[in-house]
């Protein structure tokens, strides 16, 4: 069995949030010095984790430091999210033949600049730089202290709950996919199943130490079909920001619409594809259930 396994759940959680404290103080550190589209993906990325393992480890952290924290998470990523969207833009915009110095593209950088600069003045304001140090005081996330089994948990030790928590979220994510895995899927349903993935998949790693190598092909799967359906969202959100241009981005417009129209298609079409194959495979679902009933044998 692993070590981290058998640590009781009240200092396991203790010890996972921690650890993505320490991981969103380097990010946010990282956004302000480079300001690069992936340090930006990172910083968010980076807040969901936190955001997932506050949720999930909830009753073992004081309420009002869990509940301050989330919130300044929850504004941080809403300033973060114009950035992101006009970095996937630009990306897609130059795929479909824009130029770099074109109105469509340009228009973008500016408001990148913009939004950037809101961003980075909201993490210098939440310094968030040094959360780490503060919020492991607020959320008393010393992990020698004492650990209780609290109401609602399986168990003394992390790999037990893990056993008895994350079967369930598998098969709800894999009845998701089921439901929209039909050429009349409307966006919006895509998109919540995205949400779902996430959160599946953030709360499968906040229990990767209970388990053995068995969990990388899930995690891998989750992943690969979280990276399709948000390329289709990318799409969206791409046709959105392109709507605010002016009369002089008309002719980049029409050509930027097309090539994102297909590509979405085309990956709506992959998606059917792959799920169905994924859905096809007998017992899929129940073999997952079983991998994460199992746990990890590894000593």
């Amino acid at each position: 069995m692993n070590p981290i396994a058998e640590l009781p759940i009240a200092r396991f959680a203790r010890l996972q949030c921690a650890l993505r404290l320490d991981r969103l103080a380097y990010e946010a550190r990282q956004t302000i010095r480079r300001s690069e589209a992936e340090d930006v993906h990172d910083l968010r990325v980076a807040i969901r984790k936190l955001l997932a393992a506050l949720k999930v480890f909830r009753v073992f952290l004081p309420e009002k430091g869990r509940k301050q924290l989330a919130a300044r998470l929850r504004e941080t990523i809403r300033k973060a999210a114009p950035v992101r969207d006009r970095d996937i833009a630009d990306e897609l915009l130059a795929e479909a033949g824009l130029d770099q110095s074109g109105p469509c593209r340009e228009r973008l950088r500016r408001e990148r600049a913009v939004a950037l600069k809101r961003l980075i003045t909201a993490i210098k304001k939440a310094a968030w730089g040094d959360i780490a140090r503060r919020e492991r005081k607020a959320l008393r996330l010393d992990v020698t202290r004492k650990a209780h089994v609290k109401p609602g948990w399986l168990a003394a030790d992390a790999g037990t709950n893990a056993r008895g928590i994350l079967p369930p979220l598998a098969a709800d994510f894999f009845a998701r996919g089921a439901l929209a895995a039909h050429p009349e899927v409307q966006v919006e349903e895509l998109h919540e199943l995205r949400l779902c993935g996430k959160r599946v998949r953030y709360s499968l790693e906040l229990f990767g130490d209970c388990y053995a190598d068995g969990l990388k092909p899930l995690l891998l799967e989750v992943k690969l079909l979280q990276d399709s359906l948000g390329e289709i969202q990318d799409c969206e959100a791409t046709s959105g920001l392109l709507q605010a241009g002016g009369d002089d981005e008309q002719a980049e417009r029409e050509i930027a619409r097309a090539f994102l129209d297909q590509r979405s298609l085309e990956l709506r079409e992959r998606f059917l594809k792959d799920w169905g194959e994924r859905l096809a495979r007998g017992a899929h679902t129940e073999d997952w259930r079983g991998e994460l009933a199992r746990g990890s044998t590894a000593a």
